[in-house]
């Protein structure tokens, strides 16, 4: 469900600390073997935590209604102008262009290295939620990333969200708001992950360059369904603490 991404090497800690108390239980150093155990467990516990508080909203009924409404308003743009709009799911790390209301493409992407949290400021790894279009259509020679599509990130509701949070001490007072949020296709090193921006396969660019203009809608959703692997992934969790 993205713990490593979150909770940085606290899971790795956790698997090691499993290993060594399995070693000391194989050297009957019982005594040893369920302290570490206890630690362990003290440490999943907290990083079970976490995960439900960071990304508890991917099983919140109302704020999946919401994203649902924001997705469904997009093809509904796209059925009433006659032209591409397109909405790319987080929790399914996946890409549609509709066209007409219809769907033409769908492919899956690769997020930024938190892609799956709410986006708060720049340098935090997470690709952000809301309702864009693209601005500029870079072509090969103009991007680094073989083709790009720029969106208009940050917009209205992006700072007033970033306001509040530097307001209330949420994030860092010298925090800045970034930009530069793209979709866009691969480079000459090999990426698993983005800084934020959303990437596709080179082959899967052509294709949606083809379809798309400045001005395309673009909305980023968290979830579509409540049944979203991240609020399954976090029921699994919730059932392994009552177990």
């Amino acid at each position: 469900v993205g713990s490593r991404v979150v909770l940085g090497r606290k899971p790795v800690e956790t698997a090691l600390l499993l290993h060594q108390a399995r070693s000391f239980f194989d050297q009957g150093l019982y005594g040893r073997s369920v302290h570490v155990v206890e630690q362990a467990a003290g440490m999943m516990e907290a990083q079970t935590a976490v995960l439900t508080t960071t990304l508890g909203h991917y099983a919140d009924e109302r704020r999946v209604r919401a994203w649902r409404r924001i997705a469904q308003q997009t093809i509904e743009w796209s059925r009433a102008h006659h032209t591409a709009a397109i909405v790319v799911s987080k929790a399914d790390r996946r890409l549609t262009v509709y066209r007409n209301g219809r769907q033409i493409l769908s492919y899956p992407v690769r997020l930024g290295y938190n892609g799956i949290l709410e986006k708060r400021y720049q340098g935090d790894g997470a690709t952000p939620e809301g309702q864009y279009h693209i601005i500029r259509k870079r072509d090969r020679g103009q991007t680094q990333f073989y083709r790009a599509l720029v969106l208009n990130y940050p917009n209205v509701e992006d700072r007033r969200r970033f306001q509040q949070a530097r307001h209330t001490g949420r994030i860092p007072a010298d925090a800045f708001i970034g930009g530069q949020i793209e979709i866009h296709g691969g480079d000459d090193i090999l990426m698993n992950q983005t800084l934020g921006c959303i990437m596709l396969e080179n082959w899967q660019m052509d294709a949606i360059f083809r379809v798309v203009e400045p001005g395309t809608p673009v909305t980023i959703v968290g979830a579509i369904k409540l049944t979203n692997s991240i609020a399954l992934a976090l029921a699994g969790l919730d059932q392994t603490e009552e177990g």
